[in-house]
């Protein structure tokens, strides 16, 4: 039978392992025809590289581009004092992070951001500017 080699690299083309690969052959179908399913754990350029009974093929390697998945709730986190303590009249700060459901950096672009109280009520009509820095866009400083 024939050998699947699958391999990964990094956009430095460094050897890693970025989610779950399997491979399926075809049942009655040519010599050589696999399906090739791969989950991705990480977000970023990767390049996957195959070699068939151990010689690459010649569209190897593969580039694979996989954008950050949503922010999910249960991942992000806040911190800083401003959410423990503030002063009318006066600017409190704290940072909010937003991670995907792999503890990747996911952006928040295009999300509504509410604020409410310890049980669940909306707040409505408060003034606060978001800053996003741009070499690390999910993480957004609230003032």
């Amino acid at each position: 039978g024939a050998k699947l080699d699958i391999s990964f690299e990094d956009e430095f083309h460094e050897s890693c392992i970025t989610g779950t690969v399997s491979v399926h052959v075809v049942p009655g179908a040519e010599p050589n025809l696999f399906i090739i399913y791969y989950t991705p754990h990480v977000c970023g350029r990767f390049f996957m590289r195959i070699a068939l009974n151990g010689k690459e093929l010649p569209s190897s390697p593969l580039c694979l581009a996989f954008p950050s998945a949503l922010p999910l709730a249960s991942q992000c986190t806040a911190s800083g004092n401003g959410l423990y303590i503030a002063f009318a009249s006066s600017a409190s700060t704290y940072t909010l992070t937003f991670l995907d459901n792999f503890g990747n950096p996911a952006d928040p672009l295009g999300l509504e951001i509410v604020f409410g109280d310890e049980v669940g009520n909306l707040i409505p009509d408060i003034d606060i500017e978001l800053v996003v820095n741009e070499n690390t866009p999910n993480v957004v400083k609230v003032v």
